[in-house]
């Protein structure tokens, strides 16, 4: 989100840009013309310090956008979010134009985060990512909040390193013997804040279980699993790689492709463009496939895939609850994706433009 961000300012001719930063050696991009500003002590002790330094920083640019992603309703971290929402405050009352970028709502948000969030002035620009974040947003705030898209639909695909290349080669390769390639990410997230290590078990063999039962029922089809986050201990790739070990073996050399190379969030979007469907654990490696064309079945985490769905027409391809994954309910919506794939493609790629806008919209003032 942070990329394709930097990526809108500077089509807007915006080259003056400020990264705030939790640690000093935090380094987002090496461009020369944009400067990091640690703000550790603020964000985890709210330092009187750091604030007076946010202030001398903040005369130095006209604009301040807040990335809300995911945590504005506090999910994560209480004390985290009202210090952010403090920072676009004050931002704002130091006459900088202020917008919070497009992020998604729960349905149960923290009451003390609902509370900072209603301290904004009106001029403040308050943007909701999907259609059910901006029902929830209007209901809790009380207030006028703006209707776009994620960030990341606006960020470009790349293919300029060779490893991603030589990638997207393996993958045409396959379509042009007859493959229907389907990418598959799994992730911890969809289990909760404390996941077990039963939990992830039960998540694995559950996948694997469904891969199997379809790859039986169709013979060509070519499952490409795609990690992409690649932080913490029990990371996508962590688990793409128990995945692919329960799996060989199982299947045939082009059932089953392991992509194993690091990739950022360009290059995956570059990688997704040869998928002819997917099934995600994670929204942004959805969004990766969508904003290519390419429809997703997903399981729903912190209430803010929905809206996401409802934005594609893809409702009927979410399935709820990680915790209490019913197998047979997991293979049929997958089965489904998979048989309807060309049908759910046109679908997708004509909600395209207008997702598009919506997400431009963030960028609006």
């Amino acid at each position: 989100m942070l990329l394709a961000t930097l990526h809108m300012l500077k089509q807007h001719g915006v080259h003056k840009i400020g990264i705030l930063t939790y640690n000093i050696s935090d380094k987002y991009t090496l461009d020369p013309n944009i400067t990091h500003y640690q703000m550790r002590d603020f964000f985890r002790f709210k330092s009187e310090e750091g604030l007076l330094r946010f202030v001398a920083h903040a005369q130095k640019h006209t604009h301040f956008y807040l990335i809300g992603a995911d945590v504005m309703d506090g999910y994560y971290s209480r004390a985290e979010t009202i210090a952010k929402i403090e920072l676009a405050r004050v931002a704002a009352l130091c006459g900088l134009k202020t917008t919070l970028l497009g992020f998604s709502f729960n349905a149960n948000p923290d009451e003390a985060c609902v509370n900072a969030l209603k301290t904004f002035p009106d001029h403040v620009n308050v943007n909701a990512r999907d259609p059910v974040s901006h029902r929830r947003l209007s209901k809790h705030l009380g207030r006028n909040i703006l209707f776009s898209a994620d960030l990341a639909f606006l960020l470009p695909p790349d293919t300029s390193r060779s490893a991603v290349r030589n990638l997207v080669d393996q993958l045409l390769s396959l379509k042009r013997e007859g493959r229907i390639l389907v990418g598959i990410n799994v992730s911890y997230l969809i289990l909760g804040k404390a996941p077990t290590l039963a939990n992830i078990d039960s998540l694995l063999a559950q996948v694997r279980s469904t891969l199997l039962e379809i790859a039986t029922l169709k013979q060509n089809i070519s499952f490409v699993l795609i990690p992409h986050d690649l932080r913490g201990p029990m990371n996508d790739r962590v688990l793409s790689e128990r995945l692919a070990a329960g799996l060989e073996g199982q299947l045939g050399k082009n059932q089953i492709v392991h992509l194993a190379e690091p990739l950022n969030s360009a290059e995956t979007k570059a990688v997704c463009a040869q998928l002819d469907a997917a099934f995600t654990c994670r929204m942004h490696f959805g969004i990766a496939c969508l904003s290519q064309g390419v429809p997703i079945a997903a399981i729903g985490y912190q209430g803010k895939f929905e809206g996401l769905m409802e934005l594609f027409g893809l409702e009927g391809l979410l399935l709820p609850d990680a915790i209490r994954l019913d197998l047979d309910a997991f293979s049929t919506v997958l089965r489904r994706l998979i048989e309807n794939r060309l049908e759910l493609q046109t679908i997708v790629r004509s909600k395209l433009d207008a997702v598009y806008r919506l997400a431009a919209n963030n960028f609006s003032s």
